[in-house]
């Protein structure tokens, strides 16, 4: 650990949050340790999380995206921590009966670091920048309540990859690798590995198929053809943020140098996670 856990921060739905049995006993735990519950709330608010060396996610995978890309754009970035209190909770580490039991080793010291990049995704309208946002899973452009293709014209670097009719596309992180992108085709990469994703979304081409990419490659993306009609078309990110694009638009995807860090348990390993949340590799019977 290249820093000490002392003071500690929870952020989760307000059913979550509001369960007084669970941050009371968490509260005396930490004081137990020496430590202290300096923040708790609903909303990621950064002059909070900046004064936090560990922030507590209750909830599933959402409230984890949601405030990762809040710490994204600080100078004093805490460590997470996801409490499963969700769905598939692929991000969380823990669970409300094994928190109390982690956090004391984490705080000791015992544990592994898991840091996660993210993407910085803009779009861009003539020269002027109108949307700009970073995403620790994905960037999504797709066709809005009208079932339409769209004609997507995408570049990497300054080479035309594809320019294809479908539903949309996927740009996906290694951690947003099995999320969006594996539900659309799309293959499982290694959080270790540094790339990106494209996944196109039911392309009327039976051979555009997912590629994955070096993340030192900017990726521009652009709506080509006719202007279509009646269509509305959406970039969103992480599920959560959303901006209606233009035809014209130039969507910018690349890497960036903000990241966040997960805290794990020793024996945590990316391909147990796989099999035990999402039933990777399990034998048809």
């Amino acid at each position: 650990m290249s820093r000490l856990i002392k003071n500690i921060g929870i952020i989760g739905k307000k059913e979550f949050i509001e369960r007084a049995d669970f941050i009371k006993n968490l509260q005396k735990m930490l004081e137990s340790c020496k430590c202290k519950l300096v923040y708790t709330s609903e909303v990621a608010d950064k002059k909070f999380l900046e004064k936090c060396d560990l922030i507590l996610t209750l909830g599933g995978d959402g409230t984890v995206l949601k405030v990762a890309r809040t710490i994204a754009g600080l100078k004093r970035k805490p460590y997470m921590l996801g409490v499963h209190m969700g769905n598939v909770g692929f991000l969380a580490e823990t669970t409300p009966e094994g928190v109390e039991n982690d956090l004391k080793n984490f705080i000791k010291g015992d544990c592994k670091r898991d840091r996660r990049r993210l993407l910085k995704v803009e779009i861009f309208r003539g020269t002027r920048s109108v949307f700009k946002s970073y995403a620790l899973n994905d960037a999504v452009i797709n066709q809005g309540p009208f079932a339409r293709l769209l004609n997507l014209n995408i570049q990497v670097g300054d080479k035309l990859m594809s320019e294809f009719r479908g539903d949309g596309v996927i740009v996906g992180t290694t951690t947003g690798s099995t999320g969006h992108s594996l539900s659309a085709g799309g293959s499982i990469i290694h959080p270790r590995l540094r790339a990106f994703v494209i996944t196109p979304m039911m392309s009327s081409s039976l051979s555009m198929r997912p590629i994955i990419i070096p993340d030192t490659r900017t990726i521009k993306i652009e709506l080509s053809g006719r202007k279509p009609l009646q269509t509305e078309v959406r970039l969103t990110v992480d599920g959560q943020d959303s901006f209606q694009i233009q035809f014209g638009d130039r969507i910018v995807v690349k890497r960036t140098t903000e990241s966040i860090t997960f805290l794990r348990r020793r024996d945590t390993n990316f391909y147990s996670t796989l099999r035990h949340k999402l039933g990777w590799g399990d034998t048809i019977k």
